[in-house]
């Protein structure tokens, strides 16, 4: 027979429609490393070491301010996840079938976290548009007040497709196959800000007086659309290179829930309570569940070398890009200028402020497994 040729005649097999679908899949799985763009966050929680002024220490724009916590990129390293593929044909000659892909990325996070005494200084800054200035409010700070902040940006991004492929050509030396099917992609982030300070004898504030105070940004992308793609394998010997590219058009829906409150307790007999759902970054001028679609393009393209080590077990290394626009990120959904206005009742300008921030994820890969083929 030539390499065109296959045999369908042993599908009868004892173990029947078993054997017949088990003779007809492939399964891949690989550990992935993954990279991609991060994003770059204002300075969040500051310092000055050592403590001068609490009203000028831990300043944006001043040269002996020190981030704690933003200020930098963030969540741009390389992280560790999971690739995979299951194939099934629907004939012996391997003319047609399904493949399901999917992907999952660890979960990134990045944080601070003061307990009150391993910064003698810890401060959050903002511009203050009730007094068109710089400012912060002292988590801790010698003589003043004594406190902790807990600050995190967590994103978690999965996806996949399922899709019916059909092979348009092939020779002895590869095939080639067309694509077609449904893509989605998710990604999720969180940027949380959470303090609780306790008034000392230098405070404004009465003796003890303890103020809690939360910031919370969450972000969720959903791609939901078609693929059209083509796959490509050449073999020579033992070894394989295989390429693949496809495009997902569809539908992306971002989501944006801003929260924020405070809550100080004034010591006293009894002692006094109140409680708002005004943070310092998260405010009424701002928070809120948002929600916005738009058409997209998702691009991706993948390379994968393979070296067969038995009839059925190849090993693979595959690189692959994917392509998001538009997305919201969790840090991008901040007022730009961390602009907040205090006063209760509000007057002057309304501050914080929110306009949904799009930006490009670029995510790339370089994974490495086995391939089984019955």
């Amino acid at each position: 027979a030539d390499c065109d040729s296959c045999d369908s005649s042993d599908v009868i097999h004892p173990l029947g429609v078993l054997a017949a679908i088990l003779r007809n899949a492939q399964i891949r799985v690989e550990a992935a490393t993954f990279w991609g763009d991060g994003q770059t966050l204002p300075p969040l929680v500051t310092t000055r070491r050592p403590a001068n002024d609490p009203s000028t220490d831990g300043l944006i724009g001043r040269p002996d301010t020190i981030p704690l916590f933003g200020g930098k990129e963030m969540l741009s390293d390389s992280t560790q996840g999971v690739r995979g593929e299951l194939g099934l044909f629907f004939d012996p000659c391997r003319t047609k079938g399904v493949l399901l892909r999917f992907f999952d990325v660890s979960t990134q996070t990045e944080s601070y976290n003061n307990s009150g005494t391993a910064e003698p200084v810890v401060m959050r800054p903002f511009f203050s548009t009730a007094n068109n200035a710089q400012a912060s409010i002292a988590i801790n700070y010698p003589g003043s007040t004594s406190g902790s902040v807990n600050a995190s940006l967590s994103s978690e991004l999965y996806g996949g497709n399922l899709l019916f492929r059909r092979r348009l050509a092939r020779d002895c030396g590869g095939e080639i196959e067309f694509l077609t099917g449904y893509q989605m992609v998710h990604l999720s982030e969180d940027l949380s800000l959470v303090s609780s300070t306790t008034a000392l004898s230098n405070s404004p504030a009465p003796l003890g007086t303890v103020s809690q105070l939360s910031d919370r940004f969450e972000t969720e992308n959903r791609f939901y659309g078609a693929s059209f793609g083509l796959q490509g394998k050449i073999r020579e010997g033992y070894w394989s290179l295989q390429g693949m590219v496809q495009l997902g058009v569809g539908n992306l829906e971002r989501l944006v829930d801003i929260a924020g409150s405070s809550t100080i307790t004034v010591p006293g007999t009894p002692p006094t309570t109140s409680s708002t759902t005004n943070g310092l970054l998260a405010r009424n001028t701002n928070d809120g569940h948002y929600e916005f679609n738009t058409f997209v393009v998702s691009p991706e393209a993948a390379v994968t070398l393979g070296y067969r080590i038995s009839r059925r077990l190849e090993a693979t290394l595959t690189y692959t890009y994917l392509g998001l626009p538009k997305v919201a990120r969790a840090g991008d959904q901040l007022d730009p200028d961390l602009a907040s206005n205090l006063n209760n009742p509000l007057t002057g300008t309304p501050t914080p402020r929110f306009n949904l921030v799009e930006s490009n994820l670029d995510l790339h890969s370089l994974s490495y497994g086995l391939q089984w083929q019955y």
